[in-house]
């Protein structure tokens, strides 16, 4: 049930079909969607009443904080492109296996 838990919007209907249909108990499926987005809304209203008045300050000057915003801003650069290397990278990996013959051991 990680997509009723994180944060980020998630289709979480896909979810809910394919509980349906692998015939998952309805109380059991119930009551986790129900503790995870308890958890959910819970730790964001939790971050948002702790840091809310430091984010606005923030935003109404800006250039008191630059130092943190471009460290910020650098971090989601080089997070995103670290995921776009390594996937090209697993990407090449596949192909090379591909070519090879030589499959991935079983896990």
């Amino acid at each position: 049930m990680a997509s009723t838990a994180i944060p980020l919007p998630s289709p979480t209907s896909m979810f809910f079909a394919a509980a349906g249909a692998g015939d998952y108990p309805k109380a059991r499926f119930l009551a986790i969607v129900a503790a995870c987005r308890a958890a959910r809304y819970f730790t964001i209203a939790f971050v948002a009443g702790h840091y809310g008045r430091h984010f606005l300050r923030v935003l109404r000057h800006p250039t008191e904080h630059w130092g943190w915003i471009v460290v910020a801003l650098v971090l989601t650069v080089a997070l995103f492109v670290a995921g776009i290397l390594a996937s090209q990278r697993l990407e090449r990996a596949d192909m090379d296996r591909a070519k090879t013959g030589v499959q991935s051991p079983a896990v």
